[in-house]
């Protein structure tokens, strides 16, 4: 898809979100019935944590086990 989608970058000016992204976001909004990007980008930093908290503790287990 990358090919399709450099035809649509401007060769002046600042660079711009690539336009997979936005595909990629607004796709993601809909599927997760997210009503803004701001909550979207919420959601995908507490999901984010929620997996980071998870590892913690499941390798806290695996210490344990081991001691």
């Amino acid at each position: 898809m990358d090919a399709r989608f450099n035809t649509l970058y401007s060769a002046i000016g600042r660079a711009s979100i690539p336009p997979e992204y936005l595909l990629r976001a607004t796709l993601l909004e809909a599927f997760f019935s997210v009503r803004s990007e701001r909550m979207l980008i919420g959601q995908i930093n507490y999901a984010a944590e929620l997996r980071f908290i998870y590892r913690v503790i499941s390798m806290a287990k695996v210490v344990a086990m081991i001691t």
